[in-house]
């Protein structure tokens, strides 16, 4: 009997224990859940839309002495030490707090064109314009070894040196040759690693390394007699040390925008382009299942430049990322890739400059060969990081009542967020935020049936899915499997949006995606003009729904000649005064995208004055000044005024505008604009020089 009673005891005290122990599993996850019972969704939107405070990068010190300009010049991964090349053509270190001259290599080593600093400083490294790369104690200036240009297996060859850094570890020197020959050495042995790893391309664009120097990166044009070819992306990847695997090259789709710079880092490789676009792709040079790498683009805040002068690094924790161009520094957390905060910095002009992005330092040669540094102090905080935090939160923990009331927050507003002044705020989350995936919203109309964004939602995933099976080219393009993909999704979509718009006061974004699906169903002018009659009574100057019906009506989606203009015209005429004119600016830039000079002045019915009145409309305001003066200079261009192109121009030069006020499909024309013009003189009286 004893036994039974025994049994009987140790089973409860089991399950006393096995409860307790689930409730504190449960206590834990509870804790580790957001408390969102003081969450303001308007209080914290009012606070992402104010722009940030200005953050200029301090400067720490400057030399008295100058330095060699274009032969070198690196920074410490720790912002302690400071190589440049002194005027007498010697290595010389400098204290990072102070700018006190600390050591200088006795021996002239001849002409360098690169130097790197070890991560703590102790060890520098130049390479000499014979490729040559000689590496020196930074503390006493003591020679430790010499790479020659070549081996016995390989003759010396005439080429140039284009990346020169030491490995992440501080115990190796990478070096990359523009053929993209890849060579590493020990910095202690001096042992050459994987040397001479030749890829059979006999020059590069740009080029980078990776911390650990066994991945090299460099983006080449393939010789295509007849025509440019496009940029390809080639990583050599190397085994580690005393490993029998063999070198690897991947090719890999790189894209169509002119790349200026590059990054690399263990899984991450960030872009800088010509046409002010940031991009970075993770894992790129790892071999990974299809749909396992990851894209993330952003838009450059820099200004536009004369010259290409971008530089940019990753830091150690693959966190930020620090660019350099003309005299501004931006500084991107990857994962938020198209919000960087702008930092100011005090040079007139850099000749050359170096980065430490741990430690958020930049070291400058000027124009006049003064060395200097200069650095943030802090992090920057920008209340608009806080609130895509926030909402990457309110998802992953499915707050989907929360994200309602934000949603329906900012849904009639057709104002945009200081860092995107092309579209309005409500554009910005659903379509940049927000995710698609099916079984989230699945999940999500199954809680809240009644939730416009996530049936929004919905209708952006179907309306997406059917225009990728169809594809952007003509319609004699398209298969007939991709027709029937198209128009299979479309209906769909369609049938999610009547669900959409018989709410009350359905979001104005929706007829966006109902243009959209306009155009896949061809509609006629009047089907459209009738959705438009609704859109003017819930917000009229609500800004993407117009753009998609003008691209709606172009002669490419059936339109009559003058359609796209004379609904520009209409709608700002419903809106009317200063913000009419702005909305027509904006109508007729997007239709200027699309059709040629010629077509543009002849055929189209544009008001050249008011578009030009919109320009001035949207320069009056302080969120949109950028856009406004970016789109008077592509105006200019598309009317042929010859007088208005270098006057705004330089208004843009010296006003730094940035490239991110302009949407991506205007910018690769808005550059060569910039160049071709900013230097043409305007006599008074005279016509243009």
């Amino acid at each position: 009997m004893w036994r039974v009673l025994l049994a009987c005891v140790v089973l409860v005290l089991l399950v006393q224990g096995t409860f307790a122990q689930n409730t504190n599993s449960t206590s834990a996850l509870d804790r580790s859940k957001t408390d969102w019972s003081s969450f303001d969704p308007a209080a914290a939107l009012a606070k992402a839309s104010q722009p940030p405070e200005d953050l200029p990068l301090k400067r720490l010190w400057t030399t008295k002495e100058r330095v060699r300009l274009l032969h070198g010049l690196a920074i410490s991964a720790n912002g302690k030490r400071v190589l440049a090349i002194a005027s007498d053509g010697r290595p010389q270190v400098y204290d990072g707090d102070s700018g006190k001259p600390l050591t200088k290599v006795a021996e002239n080593l001849g002409l360098i064109t690169h130097a790197a600093l070890s991560p703590d400083g102790s060890r520098g490294a130049v390479g000499l314009a014979s490729t040559e790369v000689v590496t020196f104690d930074a503390t006493s200036g003591k020679i430790l070894h010499r790479h020659p240009p070549g081996d016995a297996k390989s003759p010396k060859y005439t080429l140039h040196i284009a990346v020169l850094q030491f490995t992440a570890d501080g115990q190796h020197v990478a070096w990359f040759a523009n053929n993209g020959r890849l060579q590493r050495a020990d910095i202690i042995s001096g042992e050459r690693i994987n040397h001479l790893f030749q890829t059979g391309i006999s020059g590069s664009l740009i080029t980078g390394l990776s911390p650990d120097g066994l991945v090299a990166a460099f983006l080449y044009e393939p010789y295509k007699r007849g025509s440019r070819p496009k940029p390809v992306l080639r990583f050599l990847v190397m085994p580690p040390p005393g490993s029998n695997q063999q070198p690897e090259m991947l090719d890999r789709d790189y894209g169509d925008e002119a790349p200026v710079a590059m990054a690399l880092s263990p899984n991450a490789i960030a872009f800088q382009t010509l046409q002010g676009s940031f991009l970075v792709q993770h894992s790129l040079h790892r071999r990974l299942p299809p749909g396992a790498r990851q894209k993330a683009y952003g838009v450059n805040h820099l200004t536009a430049s004369r010259t290409v002068d971008a530089q940019l690094q990753i830091s150690s924790d693959e966190k930020w990322c620090l660019e350099l161009g003309r005299g501004q520094a931006q500084l991107r957390r990857l994962d938020m890739a198209f919000l960087p905060s702008l930092h100011n910095l005090d040079v007139q002009s850099t000749a050359q400059a170096a980065l430490a992005a741990d430690v958020r330092r930049i070291a400058v040669v000027d124009q006049d060969a003064h060395l200097s540094l200069h650095a943030l102090d802090e992090e920057p905080n920008l209340p608009a990081r806080e609130f895509v935090d926030t909402v990457r939160k309110l998802i992953d923990e499915k707050q989907f009542a929360l994200l309602d009331k934000l949603s329906d927050a900012m849904q009639d507003d057709p104002e945009p967020f200081w860092f995107s002044p092309a579209r309005p705020k409500h554009s910005q989350f659903m379509d940049k935020w927000m995710p698609s995936d099916e079984a989230l919203t699945d999940q999500w109309l199954s809680q809240r049936p009644e939730s416009k964004a996530a049936r929004l939602l919905v209708v952006r995933r179907l309306v997406s899915a059917g225009w990728a099976a169809r594809g952007t080219g003509f319609a004699g393009t398209v298969t007939e499997e991709g027709w029937n993909v198209f128009h299979q999704k479309v209906t769909e979509a369609h049938a999610e949006m009547n669900k959409l718009l018989a709410q009350d006061r359905p979001p104005p974004e929706a007829y966006m995606w109902l243009f959209d699906i306009a155009k896949g169903e061809s509609w006629s002018e009047d089907e459209c003009m009738e959705h438009a009659n609704r859109l003017m009574e819930l917000s009229p100057q609500y800004l993407t729904p117009h753009l998609c019906l003008t691209e709606k009506l172009l002669m490419r989606w059936g339109g009559e000649a003058p359609s796209a203009a004379l609904y520009a015209a209409w709608a700002s005429d419903k809106v009317g005064g200063p913000a009419g004119d702005a909305l027509y600016a904006q109508l007729v830039a997007r239709i200027a995208a699309y059709e040629e000079k010629d077509l543009l002045r002849e055929r189209l019915q544009i008001d050249w004055d008011r578009a030009y009145k919109g320009c001035l409309a949207l320069q009056d305001m302080p969120q949109r000044r950028a856009f406004g003066v970016l789109i008077e200079l592509m105006m200019a261009d598309a009317a042929g005024d010859s007088e208005r192109l270098p006057r705004l121009a330089q208004i843009i030069d010296r006003e730094r505008t940035p490239y991110y006020a302009l949407p991506r499909l205007y910018r690769f024309r808005f550059e060569k604009l910039y160049r071709d013009n900013v230097d043409r003189v305007v006599a008074p009286g005279n016509k243009t020089l």
